[in-house]
This record gives structure tokens, sequence and C-alpha cells, in this order.
């Protein structure tokens, strides 16, 4: 998961196989984050990359 400027604010583990909006234990701005995920199609056996971004909303 990336802000708006390109910086990792997230990635995938075994011990964190979710993203919850904080980035170093701090919640991030409302704003849109763009991710990359990339896997094995089954069928084809093939490589695939899919993209898009959501809007995430911090209130307190």
């Amino acid at each position: 998961m990336f802000d708006r400027y390109g910086k990792e604010v997230y990635r995938e583990s075994k011990l964190q196989p979710y993203w919850d909006g904080y980035f170093q234990g701090k919640r991030l701005n409302t704003a849109s984050y763009w991710y990359q995920v990339s896997f094995e199609d089954p069928a084809s056996k093939k490589p695939v990359v899919k993209t898009g971004w959501i809007l995430l909303k911090n209130f307190e």
C-alpha cells in the first residue's frame, strides 16, 4: 500500500495479513492510497498483477 507520493505504508506479512490504516503505530490521514497485488493465476500458472486504490477515511 502506497500513499500519493509513492511512499510504502504497508506490506502484507504473515504477522499482519491485512492493513488497518496505521503506519508505524500512527493512524494515517484520510486520503487515497494505492495498492499492487501480485500472484500466480492457479489456472494458467502465469503471474498476475492487479492495481487499484482505496479511499481511507480515519475519523476521531
